[in-house]
């Protein structure tokens, strides 16, 4: 990655030109795209210029910057300062806090936390461009090579086509990626980054990205989703499980479409092969 932003990206941000100072480091982490920290006259932004690993529907900067901008006027996210969607470019505020490690996130205390944050992403106006969790797998799906991984890609893209859709009814905005890499603790609370899977759909799916990115066992798993949602019922139990279960598939088709994190991609198969496959009709039927 480069250690500072090409100068004709920078010189596209209307609020550097004529900066007295500006001064640049990457910023590690993104898979998809290249950020970097930008302090110009003491004022500390993020820019990102997008990467192209992963086409529409799947991300789509018009529904991003639409979701990011209702998020952060609710305190969930950081503030737009410069969008520029067809030139690949996002200038977010910086954040100062830090980010809980995975080992924080199965506490009790820490997951209320989380469960209240996501039921305010939950509460957000629905960008009304949409795609679903089949979608996202034939998407991933047709960019592995490997015969043998493609091989188990169809399998698990098949998975993602059978699971029921959430009824329209029941859809809100989710991030589809709230794990410790996108969570920073502020002054005020926790606050959610890197916004560009987000979508309205299931927000069960949320809770399963939760416990399954952190391999959650069952207490911590049964602590978050009742601190969601306030009870916890038999079909919302079964769903949880469906969910987690298509977590982990849409997940190993990511890190196999990228080609790398191969020690990521076989932890996530060893999950996979322990979770029983769900059982059609036992969660949401299908309309």
């Amino acid at each position: 990655m480069r250690s500072r932003p090409p100068e004709e990206l920078l010189q596209r941000v209307p609020l550097w030109r004529g900066a007295q100072s500006l001064e640049c480091r990457a910023l590690s982490g993104g898979h998809s795209n290249e950020s970097w920290l930008v302090v110009a006259d003491g004022e500390a932004a993020v820019l990102r210029r997008d990467g192209e690993r992963v086409p529409p529907p799947v991300v789509d900067r018009g529904r991003e910057l639409a979701v990011l901008r209702s998020a952060a006027a609710a305190g969930l996210a950081p503030e737009v300062l410069f969008a520029h969607p067809g030139a690949g470019i996002l200038v977010t505020r910086y954040l100062e806090g830090d980010k809980p490690g995975p080992a924080q996130i199965g506490k009790p205390e820490v997951l209320t936390e989380i469960a209240a944050l996501l039921r305010r992403v939950h509460a957000l106006p629905d960008p009304g461009v949409t795609y679903g969790l089949a979608e996202a797998g034939e998407v991933y799906l047709a960019a592995i090579r490997n015969p043998a991984l493609r091989r188990r890609g169809m399998e698990l893209a098949q998975e993602l086509a059978e699971l029921p859709a959430a009824p329209a009814a029941e859809r809100r905005v989710c991030h589809m990626d709230p794990v410790a890499g996108n969570l920073i603790r502020t002054a005020d609370g926790l606050r959610l980054l890197d916004w560009e899977f987000a979508v309205a759909g299931d927000p069960l799916f949320d809770v399963a990205a939760v416990i399954a990115y952190h391999d959650l066992g069952p207490a911590a798993a049964l602590h978050l989703l009742r601190a969601w949602s306030g009870r916890v019922s038999p079909r919302r139990r079964q769903r949880l499980a469906e969910l987690i279960r298509a977590y982990d598939a849409l997940h190993w088709l990511w890190l196999a479409a990228g080609g790398d994190g191969l020690r990521e991609r076989e932890r996530v198969e060893r999950r996979l092969a322990a979770e029983p496959l769900p059982e059609p009709g036992r969660g949401y039927r299908r309309s």
